[in-house]
């Protein structure tokens, strides 16, 4: 069952002026309950613009985003109650961390949501630990952590509310490789633990094809292709026209394949890749 369903979204920047853009064209595709979804585009393709639709902090021109079957952009709808339910976290989020103490800043939401010291005090240890916040942490100002150690409590802030819908916009932007693995890794166990639905903007291929279940792509606002991850890079020359970057291994595969070798044109993992090479018929040193 969809847990959440897009249908016809349509926005536009700066309507009925000179600076008008279409952000998004009637950009429909479901959603569905645990599911890891990674919403894949370059720069200026609608990727954030489409995320801030999933909980109502931005309105369509026209279109609907459904939660549960219900269409949260109908009136008298409780938007506060979407935004719970649904887990925005923003691109560089730990620039939003303003309060005195690493416990404050997770335990924010928890509070908006009238929970008591008991519950929020559960919640925020049950974060911290799911995001490897060491419990020294807690009582210290947010400020004086490293990049990813604020990354990693700003997405606690959003984990401690619990959300049905985890929305993470480029989680692991900024950061150095062991920090992107580490925060990607870490989102991982979170989803597998709890059974909830994840959402990542990206713009890499290789983070899409490493973790999700199914990849929306988008080209300037509108919806290129959705799919898992064998049907989308199954499409892979036509990725590339859009001026997305495969990963290496794809590449490596489609480079052979134009040699003459009889491989999948869907490959997009190592131990994909490794399987059919190692199934070459009259074999091939490796």
């Amino acid at each position: 069952m969809s847990i959440i369903k897009v249908s016809d979204l349509t926005y536009r920047y700066s309507k009925g002026t000179p600076f008008e853009k279409v952000a998004l064209n009637k950009i429909s595709f479901d959603i569905e309950k645990g599911e890891f979804i990674a919403i894949i585009g370059h720069t200026g393709s609608g990727k954030s613009t489409l995320v801030s639709h999933l909980n109502g902090l931005v309105t369509p021109e026209s279109g609907s985003v459904f939660l549960d079957g219900e269409d949260i952009f109908k009136k008298g709808y409780n938007l506060r109650n979407v935004r719970f339910r649904v887990g925005l976290v923003f691109q560089y989020p730990e620039y939003q961390l303003f309060e005195e103490t690493v416990y404050k800043d997770i335990a924010f939401g928890p509070k908006n949501m009238g929970l008591s010291e008991d519950e929020i005090k559960e919640r925020v240890l049950s974060a911290a630990k799911a995001l490897e916040i060491r419990p020294e942490l807690l009582n210290k100002s947010p400020f004086e952590l490293s990049g990813g150690q604020k990354r990693r409590v700003a997405i606690a802030g959003v984990i401690a509310m619990r959300p049905e819908v985890l929305v993470l916009d480029e989680p692991a932007a900024g950061l150095d490789p062991a920090g992107r693995d580490r925060v990607m890794r870490l989102i991982t166990e979170y989803r597998n633990k709890t059974g909830s639905t994840v959402v990542i903007v990206s713009h890499s291929m290789e983070t899409a094809a490493r973790y999700a279940d199914k990849i929306v792509v988008l080209n300037d606002g509108e919806l290129f292709m959705c799919g898992t991850p064998d049907e989308v890079f199954s499409r892979a020359e036509e990725i590339e026209k859009i001026g997305l970057d495969l990963p290496p291994v794809t590449k490596l595969i489609h480079s052979l394949i134009k040699e003459g070798y009889d491989l999948p044109d869907n490959i997009y993992t190592a131990q994909k890749a490794a399987e059919a090479l190692l199934t070459l018929k009259g074999g091939m040193t490796l």
